[in-house]
């Protein structure tokens, strides 16, 4: 996408920033999806490059042949499982956002939801340029990739100064794919969603209406508790979270008990 020189007079206003971030997301090419998608239990690392034409290219129209390629990793924690009634219990909604899902939980209360939780590995952040055209520039990278047989790696074509709307259609993207051909079928597999008579996936609970992945996880958080690669705070704020510190009051507080022994 080349953006030509502007024409307006001065006092003008801007051209309307939703039309260049819906340009943003038109213009970007996923030139090389990750070979593996997002772990269904675990912790994920993916590599991105984000190549762009250099921002005087796109404002002069003039094709100086450089390329700007920005390197970083997203680290996805594994996604929790929620029906909607327990979103409830998450924090960081406003009024509208609760609304909106209490009136899904009306209709469809086992309905199941994935929350993911991403962020940058600014330490890895990396720009710089190179002379080629973005077509050369990523022949080079993905010839690297596959040669160091680098699995959760991928190669975007982006819009310079929108390069981050660019990374977030790849977000986008992986976190539907990772979704419907490989978190789907483990947590099926595994018991903690099942398929309901419309076709919908729905949470699988106990007998007492808590997920079945909420337990997992809480267990898991007891272990590592335990075995010291998890502060206690964290444990409690997601009992807390679930409304059950009642239930496993005692067990939380024999951590202490075993540490004072």
């Amino acid at each position: 996408m080349t953006f030509k020189p502007s024409n307006r007079k001065e006092g003008s206003p801007p051209m309307d920033d939703d039309k260049r971030v819906r340009e943003a997301l038109k213009e970007t090419e996923i030139l090389y999806q990750p070979q593996q998608l997002l772990d269904t239990f675990g912790s994920s690392t993916v590599k991105y490059y984000v190549l762009s034409e250099s921002i005087c290219d796109e404002l002069t129209g003039q094709n100086s042949k450089d390329t700007v390629i920005r390197k970083g990793e997203l680290i996805w924690e594994p996604p929790r499982v929620l029906s909607p009634i327990h979103m409830l219990k998450m924090e960081g909604f406003n009024e509208k956002a609760r609304q909106a899902i209490e009136m899904i939980a009306k209709e469809n209360p086992n309905l199941a939801a994935f929350f993911y939780s991403i962020r940058y590995e600014k330490r890895s952040e990396e720009m710089h340029v190179v002379n080629g055209s973005v077509e050369e520039a990523s022949e080079r990278i993905i010839n690297e990739i596959e040669r160091d047989r680098e699995p959760l790696t991928a190669v975007i074509k982006g819009v310079g100064g929108y390069w981050d709307v660019s990374l977030m259609k790849f977000i986008q993207d992986m976190v539907i794919r990772s979704a419907k051909f490989s978190q789907f079928p483990d947590l099926k597999d595994k018991g903690l969603i099942k398929i309901d008579e419309s076709g919908y996936p729905v949470v699988t609970k106990d007998s007492t209406g808590v997920p079945l992945a909420a337990k997992n996880k809480i267990e898991s958080m007891f272990s590592q508790v335990s075995n010291g690669e998890l502060e206690a705070k964290n444990l409690k704020e997601e009992l807390d979270k679930w409304g059950l510190f009642e239930q496993y009051e005692d067990r939380f507080l024999n951590l202490f008990k075993d540490d004072n022994s």
